[in-house]
């Protein structure tokens, strides 16, 4: 068994997952997609490049605290492609995202900076040297 080409999509859990597809969408240059119910949580698609966001709500019994109060180790951000990534930060920070980290050049020698949108989601942005 391989993984084939790039990662299907990622699951965002959300209070309000309706306002933060929305946000999305808006502070990415992303696109609402389809929106469902399935296990009795609501769950809407954000289209970002060749990407699939889906932000979804709890579903019946889930909470969303980790055990304990504690910060939850797993996954820490999420790297997007940009194509100006001062452009980008610049409009995710006019949308409400926080600038964590400004541009640098990060170990694979790309320029990166990191940013948090809802929930305390962190992106990092990339952008090619040179570009």
């Amino acid at each position: 068994m391989a993984v084939r080409g790039a990662y299907h999509h990622v699951h965002i859990l959300s209070r309000d997952p309706d306002a933060t597809a929305a946000w999305y969408a808006g502070a990415l240059g992303g696109v609402v997609g389809k929106r469902a119910e399935h296990k009795g949580g609501v769950n809407v698609q954000v289209k970002l490049g060749d990407s699939n966001f889906f932000i979804r709500g709890l579903r019946p019994g889930e909470s969303a605290e980790p055990p304990g109060g504690r910060t939850a180790f797993g996954l820490h951000h999420l790297g997007v492609w940009v194509d100006d990534i001062e452009a980008a930060i610049k409009q995710f920070v006019a949308a409400g995202g926080e600038l964590l980290d400004p541009v640098s050049t990060g170990m694979t020698g790309n320029l990166v900076a990191f940013v948090r949108g809802p929930e305390g989601v962190v992106f990092e942005f990339l952008q090619p040297p040179g570009k």
